[in-house]
């Protein structure tokens, strides 16, 4: 939705005495807001010059492949299409955490599609940035105790995607004694395995998840029950709340990639800036 708002935001500026494009706006203002794009194409549909102004946009589509959102994490597609749009400019471009359902005078319907590559997100695990955020939540989930001198450090992360929509984690961590590291070292091995399964179009499911810890099975009542945390965290609904309504419709895991197609329907928040002015009421 990021991306929808910088394309609204940028009408005004594809108006300007510049004479720039608004597709070429667009596409600039997106660039700006990322690391990096391998190849980017933006398409505002042709409307008339006095609706644009209204805040009417017929339709927006972008599409993308080798985005680096930061860097070291590469998404290999980001796809978006929108259904016609009507919305107070003027509110959009103040910003805030709001500034998408308070501008929209109607629902905002947009289609997603995303496509995430098994190797770029091994590559992603190997970046310093990436390392250290893993770092930082090894050092919270695993804590060092009083009076032990022992920190437990990423050695290697990596992640296999399976048939039949599932994935394998493993993750190896070397510990030791912070004095003397080279005397006391050796290594936490654990796998995890799962399925990840959509239901009802506004759930993904952990189904069926395994865990091993230097070869021995883990608990599986202790799995479960991160399990069912983690699926409270991955119920769409929740978006609910803040005017957001999206559906799952395509979730495909192949040994390369995953493919997930989404629907998102923005609902207005209102306001008294996105009610109909006089000129646009019947």
């Amino acid at each position: 939705m990021e991306w929808l708002a910088i394309a609204l935001a940028a009408i005004l500026t594809g108006l300007s005495p510049a004479g720039l494009v608004i597709d070429q706006v667009v596409a600039g203002r997106i660039r700006a807001q990322v690391e990096e794009v391998e190849t980017l194409a933006v398409r505002i549909d042709n409307v008339p010059t006095h609706q644009i102004l209204q805040g009417k946009v017929d339709r927006i589509r972008i599409a993308s492949r080798g985005v680096y959102p930061i860097k070291g994490v590469r998404i290999e597609a980001i796809e978006l299409e929108s259904d016609p749009i009507n919305l107070n400019l003027d509110r959009l471009t103040k910003g805030g955490e709001d500034a998408i359902t308070e501008s929209l005078r109607q629902p905002a319907q947009v289609a997603v599609r995303v496509v995430i590559e098994e190797k770029d997100v091994n590559q992603a695990f190997q970046s310093p940035e990436i390392q250290a955020q893993l770092q930082k939540l090894i050092n919270r989930l695993i804590p060092s105790q009083e009076g032990l001198e022992r920190e437990f450090n990423l050695s290697k992360i990596n992640i296999d995607f399976l048939p039949d929509n599932r994935v394998r984690l493993e993750i190896v961590l070397q510990t030791g004694n912070r004095e003397n590291e080279s005397e006391d070292s050796q290594g936490i091995n654990l796998v995890l395995e799962t399925g990840l399964n959509v239901i009802a179009g506004r759930q993904i499911e952990i189904t069926e998840p395994t865990a091993s810890l230097n070869g021995r099975k883990l608990s599986t009542r202790l799995i479960k029950g991160f399990a069912e945390g983690l699926n409270q965290q991955l119920d769409l609904r929740k978006l609910e709340e803040d005017n957001i309504i999206a559906r799952i419709i395509q979730f495909n895991i192949t040994q390369d990639e995953i493919n997930l197609a989404t629907f998102i329907r923005v609902n207005p928040k209102p306001t008294d800036q996105n009610l109909p002015s006089e000129e646009q009421l019947p």
